[in-house]
């Protein structure tokens, strides 16, 4: 991605993404570096399906969104991710959503649906939250996920105190979601 390519018009825009995957289906996205990006570092939005990110790195986005993955379709698994840097999206899941062993760090929020009309069931399991320096309140782990989504949640770690030890703690609250584990 050319950090300052801002495609048509004059601000950043979907067509700065690192990765569009469009609608896409039956796709498994592995061993991927996804950086840098202005926009979306990926960008899933177009209806996709059956889509799995795994042992992948999405981190630092720039410019003036600094969002990693946009994902809105239906059954979509992540595992094994390190998402870093951003201010959002690590990841926005507007899909029907398995979300285990995972890291977010430094974010602005890490997990949410950004208050989505759509009505999603996630597996959340595993994952570990880790507020940086950029990171103004830690409990954004879980963002704007309202009471139309369920979620199962186990085993999710949030470590918001900044003080660079992982000691982090049990969070499996999962913002406004009805938790199911």
């Amino acid at each position: 991605t050319d950090p300052g390519y801002k495609g048509t018009s004059s601000t950043s825009s979907s067509s700065s993404n690192d990765l569009n995957l469009g609608s896409s289906s039956n796709m498994i996205v592995d061993h991927v570096s996804a950086e840098f990006a202005a926009y979306n570092n990926i960008d899933a939005s177009g209806g996709t399906n059956n889509i799995t990110f795994s042992n992948s790195i999405i981190a630092n986005p720039i410019a003036s969104q600094r969002f990693n993955l946009h994902n809105e379709g239906s059954n979509t698994t992540m595992i094994g991710n390190i998402m870093a840097n951003s201010h959002g999206r690590n990841a926005l899941a507007k899909a029907n959503t398995q979300y285990v062993n995972n890291v977010a760090y430094n974010y602005g929020y890490a997990f949410t649906t950004g208050n989505s009309a759509g009505k999603f069931t996630f597996d959340i399991e595993n994952n570990y939250l880790v507020a940086g320096p950029s990171t103004s309140t830690a409990t954004d782990d879980f963002y704007q996920v309202d009471s139309n989504q369920s979620a199962y949640a186990v085993g999710n770690i949030l470590d918001g105190n900044k003080d660079g030890v992982l000691n982090g703690s049990a969070d499996n609250s999962v913002d406004g979601a009805v938790v199911l584990g």
